[in-house]
């Protein structure tokens, strides 16, 4: 059983803290659930003396449209897989500072619709694959309050936006991006049962330099304007009892400073400019953990995303709307130091599409993700 006492206090927040990744990567589309990747650098402090937490998400991302394009009336399907890997690590140098690498996927996004679609000519391809890393620092000021900070890099590895072009020909437009941000946090104990945490994450400015390839065309793509949101979260973690601990959490995204997205040197069409405007969205999480005995315990998360694009900006590339994220599993410890965790879990979203900027698409899209969380914990 885990103790509500002073001295277990730091390794039941650590369990909490940790159920934070439970809804990390799991977004149908890019503007989703972002905020539940990042971790508060100041709750490093609460690790006693080093920690290692290493995993994957199994994602299996279904969207349908049904309804009207370019192409005709109709459905188009999507199904695909991916493995996303994460890790966190962390170390204590001494009484007052610890030291931390956060590794994890806050954009995601893969849709593949055939070239003989409905919608060929908005979407064949969707494909946004990022790894961000958090290089952090933790210091104890005092017993009850703690601060944070860190530098990250963003690598957007794979950003693809392809479609069928004049002609009929797929459209690939290509294009990878570094981008570098930083990030504050505060931890206060208001009291050994409930403890508070309130972090900032700046805003990610990258401009995406690849290839557009098309009809016999290959250039040299640009796109600017897609900036990532500066992201206030705030979390309450409660110890309820020996078994029940449960976590509550709010983050404000600010995606209004995406206000118009430009493609440079597309293949066969030249410059393409989408005034998204997009808008700040509020995400909330509620968590929890019951341990049954010393070795088996339950996790479960729920998560609600409002989503950041306006009706008028909600395309089939990226159909951005209010979205849920269920998640429930098992952790198992097999040994003192370390435990195995298993978590299924479900993002479900519905989005309307009413002809967005130039295209004629009219219809529903149905989004859902189908994933499995498994990870390794080590702490000493």
């Amino acid at each position: 059983m885990i103790k509500v006492n002073f001295i277990s206090k730091s390794l039941v927040y650590s369990i909490a803290s940790s159920l934070v990744l439970l809804v990390s990567a799991q977004a149908a589309i890019i503007q989703n659930f972002n905020a539940n990747n990042y971790f508060n650098p100041a709750e490093l402090q609460r690790i006693n003396i080093a920690e290692i937490l290493a995993g994957a998400f199994i994602n299996n991302p279904q969207v349908s449209f049904s309804g009207t394009s370019t192409g005709g009336s109709g459905e188009a399907n999507s199904n695909e897989t991916d493995v996303l890997p994460f890790y966190r690590g962390a170390y204590r140098l001494n009484d007052r500072f610890v030291i931390g690498l956060n590794v994890s996927i806050p954009y995601y996004a893969h849709i593949e619709f055939p070239q003989s679609s409905v919608v060929a000519a908005d979407a064949t391809r969707t494909l946004v694959k990022d790894t961000d890393f958090a290089f952090q620092g933790s210091a104890k000021i005092t017993d009850k309050l703690s601060l944070g900070a860190g530098f990250n890099v963003n690598n957007m590895h794979d950003f693809q936006v392809n479609f069928v072009g004049p002609g009929g020909v797929n459209i690939v437009n290509k294009a990878k991006a570094l981008s570098y941000g930083w990030d504050i946090g505060v931890t206060y104990d208001i009291n050994q049962f409930n403890l508070i945490g309130l972090a900032y994450y700046s805003r990610l400015t990258p401009t995406f330099k690849g290839y557009s390839s098309g009809l016999g065309y290959f250039g040299n793509l640009t796109i600017s304007g897609m900036n990532l949101p500066d992201t206030y979260k705030a979390t309450y973690t409660h110890i309820l009892s020996q078994n029940w601990l449960f976590a509550l959490g709010a983050s404000y995204s600010r995606w209004q400073s995406a206000k118009t997205v430009v493609f440079n040197n597309v293949a066969t069409i030249g410059q393409i400019r989408l005034p998204v405007n997009y808008y700040s969205t509020w995400s909330f999480d509620a968590m929890g953990r019951y341990q049954f005995d010393p070795k088996w315990a339950a996790l479960a998360v729920a998560v609600y995303d409002q989503g950041g694009a306006h009706q008028y900006a909600r395309t089939v590339s990226f159909p951005s709307a209010p979205a849920w994220l269920l998640k429930a599993g098992v952790s198992c410890q097999i040994t003192k130091e370390a435990a195995l965790q298993a978590i299924p879990g479900i993002v479900y979203s519905n989005a309307n599409i009413d002809k967005p900027f130039t295209s004629r698409a009219v219809g529903k899209m149905r989004i859902r993700v189908y994933s499995l969380d498994l990870r390794f914990v080590y702490k000493l």
